[in-house]
């Protein structure tokens, strides 16, 4: 059902505090399996999804465009006449399936659709549908956002004149048909991301990540209660009694529910966005969490010291950041609590070493972390309760109840309670896999090595020590937790920013417990920023709960002023409500942060006030830190190898390439990267800037402190030529440097299967090969190899490493052993992309002197060797004679046969710009002939003594026939 990850997966955290919904279904559902369907309508849960109006004929996962995605499908069965007596009414038209959701207060909901090439000529209509509530959890209002394709003069034309195809938003009112530009441009064939907003007095509508339309009448609505998926069915006989079937497959993917505003007395960004670590650090935590995208983050990757399988304890703080980024500190939220109660839910998932830990929720102060361990034990995941004690040394107690997930569980919601003690009491509920939803208590578990003395804070994380390349993930959301009462909080949600760039505090109040009318706050910006214009904060504010704003109560100024209320006496709220948003412009290198302080310094107190206008004193909460980091990072390309090849010095041939880098943040006050550096093959770095359809984007993985890696494998549809190795590094305040390193690339092969005439052994063979055109232009490549024959037997490739060019030209390759064979040409075919094949080549043996001939210099020189045993093998440019023919080591009768058989042979010409013919074999030779060919003392193969030496009376004197 829900994933929460896949692919990059987030660490993420989030805080919900206890309000009138009852309880938060935030979710990214990816359709990988089936989804959980009811039998019937209202049988939704907030896993199941039950019917909306009418039952599609297809809500399930299906593979479609390279992933498995839901599939809305409308058939025939569905249309108007052939459903039920009651269902046969416009109402019904509508076939889809909704969820429950119970979402905390603005909060979003989002699903990518796909817009196929049918919907250019056939009806289509699919849509998201929020039900939405108002803060009494009554049904306010139903956004709707989708995309159709009808006649919209004639929507139930069965043969419409006039299709148009456009995205469109339901206002509780009527269809808002988008203009056909910018992010609603129609475009077929793609995936739009379409997202409604919750937020106070409006809903939002985004195509992918971009606001397109607001809608102002929300009745009040402040959350999501429900989600609905459908699709059409066109079919109206009382508008036109033709039918003409629309059957089809509406797909949706990425579906996902996720908050915008927290409601929480901290606020604490649920989708996942990297925080800087509080004030109070905790040295020798072995873990962090991190996303740098919005909602679907980064893997968290172990990183190593030293070889592939060490582990450094040692090694800096940073070596277990996310990112191995050694400047940024290991990020632990830290939530002051009215009690150490907390649940959350846990993902676990990823390549993990056997008991490797992810603390998936704890309470931690400098001294212990005391909370639910999740491990791999080799097999499966298992929770336990348990107390670290943080050091060094690192001491682990493990208690309670050990329980060991089943197969396919990697999805947990974990309970937890901790006392005054120390005491800590848990379950755990599987949320996916056999035991879904069954909880099982963890028991109690008392540490003897310390007790929690200090704020509660949320962690998850792991460690992978023995595992190359890991990627494991750990994710929690949706934490409740006991909260603070009273709360005036100031909160960033951008705690990095580059100097000169504006960060907006949010105001906001939280777990009243009485009514108040109206507020006022005296706020203390902390470091270098400076208010950007205390008149212009106005639109920061929302409509609600309070009426009146005023920017400075009473007259009397301090760095900031705010007030809201009502003329008393007033209906007063205790919901959670953002207040305002104040903006700062940042200084320099630094940290800042917005306080708040008790009073304007003259009396007059930050304070709600009550229904009959007496102050409430707030607990005051201010606002994280945030980083001022003006300082680019620093990136470093450190080598780009294929095995041996260096492709920064040499081609990138065919195979696999390790590209490592070295990336850091720096500065005086650095935020830390945003993510792994981002590493781009440019492939045609004249026409772009690494953003062509032809371009690759690695799959980078932490390798030790600041280095990383990506991977790619060269294959022969890869572009020849020119290319780039384009490395960017962005940290969290926006800073970025781009390397960009020219490579060349020839993926470019000749392949040709090479046989040694007659040898049936093992041998290694110097044979020299000679690529080039028949004739033509194309000057011919030589190229000197050492071929390993097995049982005579090779296949040979030779690729840009060997000279091959990126030629399309190529026609023939020749081959000749330059010690014991003339030479054989063949025909080259390009199979494509420069991928050349040659016909199969038997290499004939027989000459020895390397004149592309058998004749009677190659008798000469074999008599002359014969008995001796030069070995089988041969190196490049080795000096003959080299006779053993046969391959067996040693010259005797059997390289005789070679003689024999091919004598008079003339090998073919080489490849090349002209006909290179060899001379013609000689039958006889003179003496001196003999004796310039390395024959030494020929004049005794001259048995009658006329200057003359023949094949005849080389026989003689091998075979003793004198």
């Amino acid at each position: 059902m829900h994933k929460y990850m896949k692919g990059a997966v987030v660490a993420a955290i989030g805080m919900i505090a206890s309000t009138s919904l009852a309880y938060n279904n935030y979710f990214w559902e990816k359709f990988d399996t089936n989804p959980l369907l009811g039998p019937g309508q209202n049988t939704e849960t907030n896993v199941i999804w039950g019917w909306d109006r009418y039952l599609p004929a297809h809500f399930d996962s299906v593979f479609f465009n390279g992933d498995n995605r839901l599939r809305i499908g409308i058939r025939d069965s569905g249309r108007w006449p052939n459903r039920p007596p009651g269902f046969q009414s416009e109402f019904y038209n509508t076939h889809g399936r909704k969820l429950d959701l119970g979402v905390g207060l603005y909060s979003g909901i989002k699903g990518k659709l796909y817009l196929g090439s049918d919907w250019a000529a056939e009806r289509r209509r699919s849509d998201i549908w929020g039900v939405a509530v108002n803060s009494s959890n009554v049904i306010s209002a139903y956004p709707i956002f989708g995309i159709v394709t009808n006649d919209p003069a004639s929507p139930y034309d069965p043969n419409p004149a006039n299709l148009v195809t456009r995205i469109r938003v339901w206002d509780g009112a009527a269809w808002n048909d988008l203009p056909n530009s910018g992010a609603t441009t129609i475009t077929f064939g793609k995936w739009y991301d379409l997202e409604i907003r919750v937020v106070p007095g409006a809903f939002e509508f985004y195509v992918d990540g971009t606001l397109v339309f607001v809608d102002n009448s929300t009745g009040g609505s402040v959350a999501f209660d429900e989600m609905i998926l459908q699709a059409f069915s066109f079919e109206n006989p009382l508008v036109n009694p033709t039918w003409v079937a629309d059957e089809y497959d509406a797909y949706w993917d990425d579906v996902a529910v996720m908050p915008y505003m927290t409601d929480a007395s901290v606020p604490v960004d649920l989708i996942g966005r990297y925080f800087s670590a509080s004030a109070e650090t905790f040295p020798g935590l072995a873990f962090a969490m991190t996303a740098a995208d919005p909602l679907y983050g980064q893997v968290v990757e172990r990183s190593r010291n030293g070889s592939p399988n060490a582990w450094d304890p040692n090694a800096v703080e940073g070596t277990y950041t996310p990112f191995s980024d050694a400047t940024k500190p290991p990020s632990t939220f830290i939530v002051p609590s009215g009690g150490l109660g907390f649940q959350g839910t846990v993902t676990m998932s990823g390549t993990w070493a056997a008991f490797d830990e992810g603390f998936g929720i704890a309470a931690l102060d400098s001294v212990l972390s005391l909370g639910a361990r999740i491990f791999w034990d080799g097999d499966s995941y298992n929770v336990s309760l348990g107390a670290r004690l943080v050091g060094p040394p690192f001491t682990m107690e493990l208690g309670g109840t050990l329980y060991d997930m089943p197969v396919g569980t990697t999805q947990v919601r974990i309970d937890l309670a901790i006392d005054n003690a120390g005491r800590i009491t848990g379950s755990v509920t599987p949320l996916n896999g056999p035991d879904a939803f069954v909880t099982t208590g963890l028991g109690v578990f008392t540490p003897t090595i310390g007790t929690i003395s200090a704020n509660v804070a949320f962690s998850a994380g792991f460690t992978s020590d023995n595992v190359l390349n890991a990627r494991a993930n750990a994710s929690l959301t949706t934490f409740t937790t006991n909260a603070l009462s009273n709360v005036l909080y100031a909160y960033s949600y951008w705690p990095y920013a580059m100097p000169g760039s504006n960060v907006t505090h949010t105001i906001g109040m939280a777990n009243l417990l009485q009514p108040v009318v109206g507020f006022q706050a005296f706020l203390n910006p902390l470091g270098a920023q400076t208010l950007v214009n205390l008149g212009g904060i106005s639109p920061y504010y929302t409509t609600t709960p309070f009426s009146n704003h005023l920017g400075d109560p009473r007259g009397i100024l301090t760095p900031a002023s705010l007030a809201s209320g009502v003329p008393l006496p007033g209906s007063g709220v205790t919901s959670h409500w953002f207040l305002a948003g104040v903006p700062y412009t940042q200084g320099p290198e630094g940290l800042t942060m917005l306080g708040i302080s008790a009073t304007n310094g003259g009396g007059i107190p930050t304070r709600f006030s009550d229904e009959g206008g007496s102050p409430v004193i707030p607990l005051r909460l201010d606002s994280n830190i945030v980083v001022v980091d003006g300082t680019d990072p620093t990136v470093t390309l450190i080598s780009a190898m294929q095995g041996a090849n260096n492709i920064l010095v040499n081609p990138a041939i065919l195979g696999n390439a390790v590209i490592e880098v070295d990336a850091a943040d720096l500065g005086s006050f650095p935020s830390g990267l945003s993510s792994r550096p981002r590493i781009i093959l440019n492939f045609a770095p004249t026409g772009n800037s690494g953003t062509g359809p032809e371009d690759v984007e690695l799959d980078v993985y932490s390798w030790t402190a600041n280095r990383f890696k990506g991977e790619h494998l060269f294959t022969p549809t890869t572009p020849c030529g020119a290319a780039e190795i384009i490395v960017i590094a962005e940290d969290d305040a926006g800073n970025s440097t781009t390397l960009v390193t020219p490579i060349n690339v020839n993926i470019s092969t000749v392949t040709v299967d090479v046989t040694l005439e007659g040898i049936s052994a093992n041998v290694n063979r110097w044979v020299q090969f000679v690529v080039g055109g028949s004739g033509g232009s194309n000057p011919p490549i030589t190229i000197d190899r050492v071929v390993s024959f097995t049982a005579g037997n090779a296949t040979v490739v030779l690729d840009a490493l060997d000279g091959i060019p990126c030629d399309p030209g190529l026609t023939l390759i020749s081959a000749k052993d330059p010690l014991h064979t003339v030479r054989k040409t063949v025909a080259l075919t390009n199979g494509g992309n420069n991928q050349y094949t040659g016909l199969p080549m038997l290499l004939k043996g027989g000459d020895a002197n390397n004149d592309n001939l058998v004749d009677i210099l190659d008798f000469g020189l074999l008599v002359a060797n014969f008995g001796t045993s030069p070995g089988a093998n041969t190196f490049i440019g080795q000096l003959g004679p080299h006779l053993d023919f046969s391959g067996d080591g040693v010259v005797g009768t059997a390289d005789y046969t070679y003689i024999q058989i091919n004598f008079l042979l003339v090998g073919d010409s080489p490849p090349g710009n002209y006909l290179n013919m060899p001379g013609q074999p000689k039958k006889a030779a003179t003496v001196k002939e003999m004796i310039r060919a390395g024959v030494p003392h020929a004049e005794k193969y001259d048995l009658n003594g006329d200057g003359w030496i023949t094949y005849d009376e080389l026989q003689r004197v091998l075979f003793g026939g004198r």
